[in-house]
């Protein structure tokens, strides 16, 4: 194989790898619509953006089916501390939402996909549980979440 070869054959291998992100730019670029940009205006005094009440929604819904679990299971678990509480952490990549003091979910900003945590801060790309436009088909009452039927 000739110099020239091998350089053209480099070259039509970075084409390919361009067309790929090429590809992938533009799914992410698609999702969501006008929520697309949403997620930079996080910061704005008074303005609340529709991905923010998204990730609420997710929070509160994840909140109010835990503590529904614990309730029927744990009579006596005394509910109305915070350790049995959703907070949500908004980063630059991903929004943490945390159960009581533990990491439960990931939502990752750009694309409003959820994951599962293998460390704090910390995705686990095999424990993926849809979309924020996807949380009504999913139990989030157990240790993970189940699809329902």
């Amino acid at each position: 194989m000739t110099r020239r070869e091998r350089l053209e054959a480099k070259i039509d291998k970075r084409e390919e790898w361009a067309a790929g992100r090429r590809d992938k730019a533009a799914t992410l670029r698609a999702y969501g619509g006008s929520l697309r940009h949403d997620w930079a205006f996080i910061t704005q005094p008074g303005h609340i953006p529709e991905r923010a009440r998204m990730v609420q929604a997710f929070a509160e819904r994840m909140e109010r089916e835990q503590r529904t679990r614990l309730a029927r299971e744990y009579p006596n678990l005394p509910l109305e501390t915070d350790h049995y509480r959703v907070a949500v952490h908004v980063g630059p990549k991903y929004t943490r939402v945390d159960f009581g003091g533990s990491g439960k979910y990931m939502v990752v900003n750009a694309t409003g996909q959820i994951f599962g945590i293998k460390a704090y801060g910390v995705i686990h790309r095999g424990h993926a549980y849809g979309t924020l436009d996807t949380i009504d088909a999913w139990d989030w009452s157990g240790y993970a979440a189940v699809k329902r039927s």
